[in-house]
């Protein structure tokens, strides 16, 4: 396991599908947010399975260098406490 201030640690960034529709700004949040944390640490798109695609396209669009991992609906964006999103955790 990876502490958090180790610069191998990767930065998830937590986005539903809707997320890229109500921000206007994300893409150049998240652009800042990858300069921010340096060339060393990773940051990695988790989503749910439906919204791959899209995020994907996003991403071409936006100048990201950051891959999209699909996730089941009910693993990691659907807690108990359900995760508000965007977010980043590392």
């Amino acid at each position: 396991m990876l502490a958090a201030g180790d610069p191998r640690a990767r930065l998830l960034v937590v986005l539903r599908g809707r997320d890229r529709l109500n921000c206007e700004d994300l893409g150049r949040q998240l652009r800042e947010l990858q300069r921010a944390s340096g060339p060393d640490r990773q940051a990695v798109i988790v989503t749910e399975n439906a919204a791959t695609d899209g995020y994907r396209a996003y991403g071409r669009r936006e100048h990201l260098r950051m891959p999209v991992l699909g996730l089941s609906a009910d693993s990691l964006l659907v807690t108990p406490s359900r995760l508000p999103t965007p977010a980043v955790l590392v």
